[in-house]
């Protein structure tokens, strides 16, 4: 599962990969797992490396209040059995280092302090969970070009650090309704939020959504330098997100 000369995260039975140096967007509406997502990502980087994980500590930045700490372990023990016992859990949960921003100047504040922490506590991967929330309550539609000046700064300093300590960024976005020039275009009538400076600063997207009448989901690789546009079929486990062999 893992690449040891990139040091990529394969989510097991599909191709989708988890890569260091860029900025990796998961969007989606509610209640689509975007946050099960990111769980399950901080689970699977702490693995060792023989084991399919990055063999070292996450950053989660959760401006929505929705990580559990118990959703974590529980999702750890599902899906490696073996390897998370009682000692191996504590270490995770030790190694999973939670900022709660509620504030778009709070969350910039904090992404361009992270440095020492990812050279202190060896750390292997960011979260920010999400992008969109702070930004969104915080802007209206009068204060655009100042919502775009911090979003650049945080995007760049985002970059700056997945590229110098060769990590991945996750980092999970809203949805907007209606198709909007100028945004990106997503389909199935819904944009990704916060308008094109982000979606330029974006690398890879993950497109997350529910799938009428059926009992799973579908990812869409919406946009990628490398991947045309596949799709995934996922369902939310207690090992966390699972896709789906075809």
């Amino acid at each position: 599962m893992l690449d040891a000369e990139m040091s990529s995260l394969t989510f097991e039975s599909s191709k989708v990969r988890i890569e260091p140096g860029i900025i990796t967007e998961v969007v989606g509406a509610a209640g689509v797992g975007k946050s099960q997502w990111c769980t399950t990502l901080s689970a699977m980087a702490y693995l060792p490396i023989e084991y399919g994980g990055l063999g070292g500590g996450v950053i989660y930045v959760d401006t929505e209040s929705s990580f559990s700490p118990s959703r974590l372990v529980e999702i750890a023990r599902s899906r490696y059995p073996k390897f998370y016992d009682v000692k191996a859990l504590k270490k995770l949960t030790q190694s999973i280092h939670v900022f709660q921003c509620s504030h778009a100047h709070e969350l910039v504040d904090q992404i361009t302090q992270l440095d020492a922490t990812i050279i202190e506590k060896q750390i292997k991967m960011i979260i920010v969970d999400s992008m969109a929330s702070p930004f969104r309550s915080d802007f209206d539609s009068k204060h655009i070009p100042e919502r775009q000046m911090m979003l650049s700064i945080a995007a760049s300093k985002l970059k700056y650090l997945g590229e110098t300590y060769r990590i991945p960024i996750v980092v999970t976005n809203q949805v907007s309704g209606g198709m909007k020039k100028g945004l990106a275009d997503d389909g199935e009538n819904l944009t990704a939020a916060l308008g094109i400076t982000w979606a330029h600063a974006v690398n890879v997207r993950y497109r997350l959504q529910n799938k009428p009448g059926k009992e799973s989901m579908e990812c869409l690789v919406s946009k990628s330098p490398c991947s045309a546009r596949l799709s995934f079929q996922y369902s939310i486990a207690n090992a966390g997100l699972i896709f789906n062999e075809k």
